[in-house]
């Protein structure tokens, strides 16, 4: 036993005497996350049964991901910052990445993605985007005579996507602009975060805080963010250039024909 006792002696004087040493033995000091979070903390956060976990979740998740927002955590738990402060702190940080985090507790589910899709026999889509009826009308379909009762038919679908594959290929930058609008109005984008609507996206297990799928969360947004600038300057050009909405209604009525003819 004298022997051990000799040898951490020794070790802690090793310690000491090396100035790198000591800056790491004091940082592991200072750091309150220096345990794993384990499975009942995450749940806890997810629940919002526990704030101390959820703020724990949050530290865990910051140090492995976001260093910055980390340090600004850890500063304002060390100046005795409350709960509310931090939540405050760590969702605006998060938003300003693209990420859409409303609270603390949600931290817990996974990684929350934004969700821009839309579901056409949805009466609120009709009600809060009035801009996009007279689009929808080129292809037949409106909340008229009743919001509550709209079935979009198989082939409207089909013919959507020949006009969005047709609209890419053209060389106007603005007629593709128009192509990411019909992909974002019948979810054909093929990114999840246009495409679905926050009810699909509520039932989906969402990505987790691993250092991979935040990399790949933010591939996600970064490219929803930019489809959905293309969707709103497609949108205005056609409200603005009555010439090029009926130059469209146009095409979907060719490719109505098309479609049924063959």
């Amino acid at each position: 036993m004298t022997a051990f006792l000799n040898y951490q002696s020794a070790l802690a004087t090793a310690v000491d005497a090396d100035p790198v040493l000591r800056l790491a033995h004091a940082a592991a000091w200072l750091d309150p996350i220096t345990n794993v979070l384990d499975d009942e903390d995450i749940e806890a956060a997810a629940y919002g049964e526990d704030p101390d976990a959820a703020v724990t979740t949050a530290l865990h998740v910051t140090r492995r991901n976001f260093p910055e927002v980390y340090l600004d955590t850890l500063d304002a738990l060390r100046t005795g910052q409350s709960y509310n402060a931090i939540d405050t702190l760590v969702c605006t940080a998060f938003n300003q990445k693209g990420i859409p985090l409303d609270s603390l507790e949600w931290l817990g589910w996974g990684i929350p993605l934004p969700a821009y899709g839309v579901a056409l026999d949805d009466p609120e889509f009709w009600s809060s985007h009035p801009d996009t009826v007279p689009v929808l009308a080129c292809f037949g379909v409106s909340p008229e005579p009743n919001p509550y009762q709209i079935d979009v038919p198989e082939v409207t679908y089909r013919v959507a996507r020949i006009i969005e594959n047709d609209l890419r290929e053209q060389s106007d930058p603005t007629w593709q602009q128009v192509a990411e609008l019909v992909s974002w109005l019948f979810g054909t984008s093929g990114n999840s975060s246009v495409s679905m609507s926050y009810e699909i996206m509520a039932e989906i297990q969402p990505l987790s805080w691993d250092p991979d799928d935040v990399d790949f969360a933010l591939e996600i947004i970064t490219e929803a963010e930019a489809i959905m600038a293309d969707v709103q300057a497609g949108l205005v050009f056609l409200s603005d250039n009555k010439a090029a909405l009926t130059l469209l209604e146009k095409s979907i009525a060719t490719a109505y024909r098309s479609n049924s003819s063959s």
